[in-house]
């Protein structure tokens, strides 16, 4: 089943030192366009998680944010006392004056304070960063899992699509004959009244000659025994569980191409209008494929 290149996912871990949150969106694009935002301190998992992410996610711009809130209880301890006095007066002087109910609290003091004032320490812990990896690796799985998801829906709706086609190729098949056997007709009566009209005696072998050569002008059968062969090839790909985005866009490309050497030689207003019913289809189905990775 084919999944879409769009999703959305986000996953939470708690650890000793605070919580880790990681998200990952991510859009259709022709290529594997992975970013990553990391707090400044684990910058150093930057092209691990990249790696991660592009293993699993083939194509797509991808845009992985991992943020950390670090618990009141795990800061207190490791802060020094000239800093926090310093942010506590900061603040202290920034609220001299307004309406707060409680004043300047110690949590809001800790909140406030710089990154810097505060051991680095637990950034570098090897079990902090499997954290993070972790809730990367998790927040991957719920956006697998939104666009395996839509993935589905749109194979539903590709599949009407190809009924749709098969229908509209079967329609064309059933009125190709009847448009020679008319053109047929239709010669056959300007010449009998020419032949009244002037007293000439057609040629009946040029007159089967003509009819031969507009048959084959006409004739759209390897385009239909075509068409039906890209249906069949995009149904396969349906229940493929590989990306399959890119042959699904050129078999695209082919069906269209098809419908439009149909166009063309259609002489007869019933198969004209199922060509302009097939280009309709075939475009909702372009834009569709656009967003299968």
């Amino acid at each position: 089943m084919p999944r879409s290149m769009t999703g959305f996912g986000r996953a939470a871990r708690g650890t000793p030192h605070g919580r880790v949150t990681a998200e990952v969106r991510a859009v259709n694009a022709r290529f594997n366009e992975t970013r990553v935002r990391l707090p400044a301190e684990v910058l150093e998992l930057d092209m691990r998680l990249r790696d991660r992410i592009r293993a699993a996610l083939t194509r797509g711009k991808i845009d992985c944010t991992v943020r950390f809130e670090r618990a009141i209880e795990d800061i207190a301890p490791s802060l020094r006392p000239e800093a926090f006095r310093a942010a506590f007066r900061a603040l202290h002087e920034a609220a001299a004056g307004l309406p707060l109910a409680e004043g300047v609290t110690v949590e809001a003091v800790l909140r406030a304070m710089p990154r810097e004032d505060f051991e680095a320490e637990v950034w570098s812990d090897e079990a902090f960063q499997g954290e993070i990896e972790q809730a990367v690796s998790e927040a991957l799985e719920a956006l697998t899992a939104a666009r395996e998801a839509e993935g589905h829906r749109m194979a539903e709706a590709l599949s009407g699509h190809l009924a749709q086609i098969e229908e509209a190729a079967a329609q064309v098949r059933q009125l190709a004959p009847q448009v020679a056997e008319s053109y047929g007709v239709k010669l056959r009566q300007r010449l009998e009244e020419l032949t009244l009209a002037q007293g000439v005696t057609p040629d009946q072998g040029r007159i089967e000659q003509e009819l031969v050569h507009y048959a084959q002008r006409i004739d759209v059968t390897e385009e239909l025994d075509r068409l039906d062969a890209h249906c069949l090839a995009f149904r396969e790909l349906l229940a493929v569980n590989t990306p399959v985005g890119r042959r699904m866009d050129f078999l695209v490309q082919e069906i269209l191409r098809e419908v439009n050497t149909l166009g063309s030689k259609a002489k007869d207003a019933g198969i004209l209008g199922q060509v302009i019913g097939l280009k309709v289809v075939v475009e909702q189905m372009r834009e569709q494929v656009q967003n299968i990775e």
